[in-house]
Parts: C-alpha cells; structure tokens; sequence
C-alpha cells in the first residue's frame, strides 16, 4: 500500500481513534512481510529502531516462543482507549510506510491471539472482539492459498472474533475476504479507490464501533411457527443503529416468541407477544410481508454460497466447501424468479413499446412490456451494483402477477446506544 490509499488510511485512522468509546479496548497490527504490533508504552526511538514490537513474524511463522511473548507483553499492546493512548496511536500510524509483501496468514494469526488474550485478561466484563481487516492486495507468502489461511484461521479463532474485511482497491481478493468473513461472524465492503476512500472507511468503521447485545437467539413454538420457513434466528453481535429482522410463515393464531442476549450485564431474556398483522388480501399480488421474506431468504441463500455453509444460523464453520452450493444458487434463483427480484442471478429486461414508432403510445403500450427479472444464461453471473457512498446493494422489482397461498409476519428490532455517537 502506497501513495493516495496509504494517505487516506492514515486520515481515516486518524478519525477512527477519535471515534473510540471511553473505556474501547485497541490495538494496531500493520503487517507486509513481517507482523508487527504497536507497542504504546514503547518510546519514539524504540519504535523508530523496530524494537518493543510484539512478535515480529517472518514468512507467515508462528509457534510457541510467539505465544509466549504475546502472553508476557499483552498489557503493552492493548491500549485503553484514553486520550494519551489515541495520541500516541495517531503518531504510530503516521509513521507508517509500505515495504515488503503480504503476509496474511500471519497477520490474522497475530490479531485472534490479541484478541482473545485481551478477553482472557478482563474477567469481569469481557469486551467483544472484533478484528477490521483491511488489505489492498492478495496473501504472497507461505501460506498463501485462501483454503489453508481460512483453516488456520478457523482454528485460531477460539474466541469467537469477528473478522469484518475491507477490500482496498482492486487488487485485494474480495470474494476470499467475503468468505473469510462470514466464516467469522463478520462480513466483507469493497472500499473504492477515489476521493472519498477516507469517508468510506470511517462510515465503515461506526457501522461496528458500538456492539451492544451478543448471541442473540429468536426462539419459537414449534405449532405456532412453519419453522422450514424461518430466516435466520441467532446472531452473534447486534450493534448499535443496526436492525434485525426475522421473518417466517406463522401457522396457528396463537403466537409467542422468546428473545435471548447477553450484554455487559450479563445474560437477558425477554418473552413477547408481537402486533399481530391483518390477513393479507388473497386476491392480490404479493403482499409486502412475503416480498420482504422472499427477499431476505435470497440474501441468506447467496450468503450461504459465498460463506460455503449451509447452515444460514451458524457461521462458526465451516473450513469444507459446501456441496450444496448449486442447491442455494438453485433456490435463491427460483425465488427471484417468482417474485421478481433483480440478483447476480438474474437480470432485468425491459422491452421497448411501439419500437417502430417515432414517438411512445401511451394509450397503445401493453402492460406486457413491464421490466422483469430473467435467468442469466449459464457461465454468466452479474456482480450487484453497490453504491460508492452508501455500499449498500440496490435491488430493483416490478410485483409479479400470481395469488398469495400463505401469510407471513415479521419482527424487527432496532436497538440504539445510549452513547454519543
């Protein structure tokens, strides 16, 4: 990383830090070659000499004597989030510079075991982990395949980190990073390469500033929910802003759910009757509770294929590829058929009206030139279009013709922090 990415990293890490929460619990591991860990009891000369670095790895190795060292010095490299310490980080990454290869393996390697030993070192309120992971190009040292860093990974993650990955550029290998990440409890963003790359990882960075519950799990009565029809019910941190939905086809009248999370005061249960929704109008098109299912169901079928899991509520696993990876395109593709969703399985086809004329027929126009979503031809995939600013996908529909056979309900929870954001 050099020139105009690494100015602007240095200028979102100077607003991240800003943005830590009183009490945040940090650390800095810049890797190329080699891995290093930001001392910040270290003087300038220490760190300027590369001496008070926490286990300098090379060549991706990694073994006792490093774990040992990490156990010794680990009140040196997890910072309290006080404004001497963001001082002294800002410094630290202002010094940075680009040298050497990639050495990924080594690099996350380096970041789980921090991450679980600070866990390990608060006993009364053990903070959540999270890893941001950012790279602008691809693993060039031993380990390099994506298969043998996600193992090694997988076996290092023993405190349930979650790894949220930023893709930098063009060069960074994204759908790795995007597997990486949903084996991880975490997810992936593309950060583009132009004026506002400073912005986007600051936005990037206050989506998951905030955990606010971990492991919550939604839980139903089995007569009451068609539990074949369920999105996904357990998820491992919900940050603040962020919104939860789960959605499902309810099978009796009677209905009750049961919610259960753990925040900094321990473990919390909550029992609910949710608002109960009027039937929806069998005689219409797709109500929007079954859009909103159909939609999510797609979204968690493609997750499911980049993650190469099958099972949607647990993204602990897995380090097999996942043999029904045809199966969830299958499904997910069938479902966007039907409901009109536009995916990178499907396309959008519009057909002009009156091509021959010189000017549209509004009176003439059928309703069967209306766009709608077609299968792309096999050996063809459309990557979704995302917003530079926003990252968000955009999904375009037209409500397809058809009856409604079957009522859905849904749930959602916004959950804010109490802090200033």
């Amino acid at each position: 990383m050099s020139g105009r990415k690494i100015t602007q990293l240095k200028e979102a890490m100077s607003t991240i830090l800003s943005d830590l929460n009183q009490g945040d619990l940090f650390s800095i591991v810049p890797f190329s070659s080699t891995v290093q860990v930001w001392d910040y009891n270290a003087t300038e000369s220490e760190l300027r000499n590369g001496r008070r670095r926490l286990g300098q790895i090379r060549w991706g190795d990694y073994g006792e004597e490093e774990e040992e060292q990490a156990e010794t010095l680990v009140p040196t490299v997890i910072a309290t989030a006080t404004s001497d310490n963001i001082e002294k980080a800002k410094e630290f990454v202002n010094d940075l510079s680009a040298i050497g290869a990639t050495n990924i393996n080594a690099a996350l390697q380096k970041a789980l075991q921090i991450s679980r030993l600070s866990t390990e070192e608060n006993s009364v309120q053990k903070p959540e982990p999270i890893v941001i992971f950012l790279t602008d190009g691809q693993a060039n040292i031993h380990p390099s395949d994506p298969v043998s860093i996600m193992s090694n990974v997988r076996q290092a993650n023993t405190g349930n980190s979650s790894i949220f990955s930023l893709a930098l550029g063009r060069h960074a290998d994204f759908t790795f990073l995007q597997k990486l990440s949903l084996r991880n409890t975490g997810f992936a963003r593309k950060i583009y390469e132009a004026s506002d790359t400073a912005l986007q990882l600051r936005d990037f960075y206050r989506q998951v500033a905030s955990p606010l519950l971990a492991n919550v799990t939604f839980t139903y009565q089995p007569d009451q929910v068609a539990r074949s029809t369920l999105t996904r019910t357990k998820f491992r941190r919900i940050f603040s802003g962020s919104e939860v939905v789960v959605a499902g086809r309810q099978s009796s009248e009677d209905f009750t759910s049961e919610v259960k999370g753990q925040s900094l005061s321990g473990n919390s249960q909550y029992s609910f009757t949710p608002t109960a929704l009027p039937p929806a109008d069998t005689n219409a098109n797709a109500s929007s509770m079954e859009r909103l299912w159909a939609y999510l169901t797609i979204q968690q079928l493609l997750e499911k294929q980049d993650a190469g899991t099958d099972d949607v509520n647990d993204y602990y696993c897995c380090d097999e590829a996942d043999d029904d990876g045809d199966r969830n395109n299958t499904d997910a593709l069938t479902l966007a058929l039907r409901y009109s969703f536009v995916t990178r399985l499907t396309s959008l086809v519009v057909v002009k009206p009156n091509e021959n004329a010189s000017s549209v027929n509004t009176e003439d126009a059928s309703e069967a030139t209306a766009p709608t979503a077609h299968a792309l031809p096999d050996g063809i995939r459309r990557q979704t279009p995302y917003s530079a600013s926003a990252l968000q996908p955009r999904y375009s529909f037209v409500p397809p013709p058809g009856t409604v056979l079957f009522y859905y309900y849904f749930l959602q929870f916004t959950i804010y922090s109490t802090r200033e954001q």
